[in-house]
């Protein structure tokens, strides 16, 4: 999607002595860190490789085996014994009646509870699985903003350096014709003050790009490092990806990541529905034993059956839990695919009125504007327009220049949200 740009290397020998100090001092101080060219698809491949918060999820994942197992796991075995008449009865005193048990039982589950508990268990892995890819795109996003944040200062940067450019030309102009009597004081004082304003908005700028250098690297960055990194996006604004037909951005909408975790949740709650059901079936405990009778000194055989009574009423009030909170998710799930349906077709429509601004602006109002700053600049050379005039047409050129910037900036910010929503890539990167 992408091309190179590069504005660090551009020649400074042109833009006079105030200017050119100014820019060298800034090159020596920017000298001192490590510079580094990156463009998108590398800036995304670091984050995907070494975002602390992304690394972190296999160690979420290790928990899933382990719950499975769990959930497949029937109802342990148990022991239990019971002494009788301990303190004799009738004739036979002490310990001589005494009846002592020993009986080993199971409880065996009906209604297919582990497969139930199983699917759960399931669910739940795929609603993880699910909110890791959106907090993978998120991740993502948060890179690409910063990453056209640097471009956007980078388009910045240039275009200041064109205006001091120019500021300085007209600076030398109106100085000439200071020297010829032709103009006042006051028209050279503005010239300056113009000028010296434009370098300080570049002193800011370059700040600015520092720490959206800095932001950048701490996406893939696990440790403080005392090596600074200075990068430099290798990116062309001028070549916007071209908008998605609304055919094309509609079918995405199955796959957008917050409808997936919607979706997996109502899953969820349906599992859960399942396993209240199965609670409805009442299991049944048996057990099987000996009896050793102490007077008589005989051994008897013992089988024992036990299993809960009303179980499916008992159960009603968690089935209607389970199930009003399914009606809840699979509500939300609908809701949410209906929100995001509509949020994607704004940003499509709001992609066009960008494209179609951006092509008004280019091919029409900015050219219109530099052949008025030419006329403007022969007009004044030869008396017929004031100073004020002329720069009033060089401040109109560079207003539309910072438009045609910032136009294309909030497209890709549009286009990026557009991916983020949808989880589609629709441009090369």
């Amino acid at each position: 999607m992408f091309s190179k740009l590069r504005f660090g290397g551009k020649s400074i020998s042109g833009l006079g002595p105030r200017v050119s100090l100014l820019l060298a001092a800034q090159a020596l101080c920017l000298g001192q860190a490590q510079a580094a060219d990156i463009s998108l698809a590398q800036a995304l491949d670091k984050t995907l490789k070494g975002n602390p918060e992304l690394a972190a999820y296999p160690l979420y994942t290790r928990q899933w085996d382990s719950r499975r197992q769990l959930a497949k796991q029937a109802p342990g075995m148990r022991l239990s014994g019971a002494v009788e008449n301990i303190f004799g009865s009738d004739q036979h005193q002490g310990l001589e009646g005494v009846e002592v048990s020993l009986v080993l039982s199971q409880v065996f589950e009906r209604g297919a509870k582990a497969n139930k508990r199983l699917a759960l268990v399931d669910a739940e892995a795929k609603r993880q699985a699910q909110q890791f890819e959106r907090a993978k795109l998120d991740k993502l996003a948060q890179t690409s903003r910063i990453y056209y944040a640097l471009l956007r200062g980078q388009a910045l940067q240039n275009w200041l350096t064109g205006k001091l450019k120019q500021e300085q030309q007209a600076l030398n102009r109106v100085k000439q014709l200071a020297e010829a009597g032709a103009v006042t004081a006051a028209d050279l004082a503005r010239i300056k003050l113009q000028l010296d304003e434009t370098q300080v908005r570049r002193i800011k700028l370059a700040e600015a790009q520092k720490l959206h250098s800095l932001r950048l690297a701490q996406m893939w960055s696990k440790k403080l490092s005392s090596k600074e990194v200075e990068y430099t996006a290798s990116g062309d604004m001028s070549k916007l990806p071209a908008v998605p037909s609304a055919k094309r951005i509609k079918k995405a909408l199955a796959a957008a990541p917050d409808y997936l975790v919607a979706a997996s949740e109502a899953r969820m709650a349906e599992a859960a529905v399942h396993l209240a059901q199965s609670k409805a079936v009442a299991d049944v405990d048996l057990g099987l034993g000996v009896r050793h009778l102490e007077m008589s000194g005989d051994q008897t055989l013992l089988l024992e059956f036990s299993m809960p009574l009303m179980q499916k009423r008992r159960a009603v009030p968690e089935v209607a839990n389970a199930t009003a909170k399914l009606k809840i998710k699979q509500q939300e799930a609908s809701l949410q695919r209906l929100q995001l349906g509509q949020r994607l077709q704004l940003l499509g429509s709001s992609l066009k009125a960008n494209q179609e601004q951006i092509e008004q602006l280019q091919g029409k109002l900015l050219p219109q504007a530099q052949r008025l700053e030419s006329e403007s600049e022969k007009a004044y050379s030869n008396g017929q327009h004031s100073l004020l005039q002329w720069l009033e047409a060089q401040s109109q050129v560079a207003t539309l220049k910072r438009q045609l910037i910032e136009l294309r900036s909030d497209y890709l910010l549009k286009f990026l949200e557009l991916e983020r929503l949808s989880g589609q890539r629709f441009a090369e990167r």
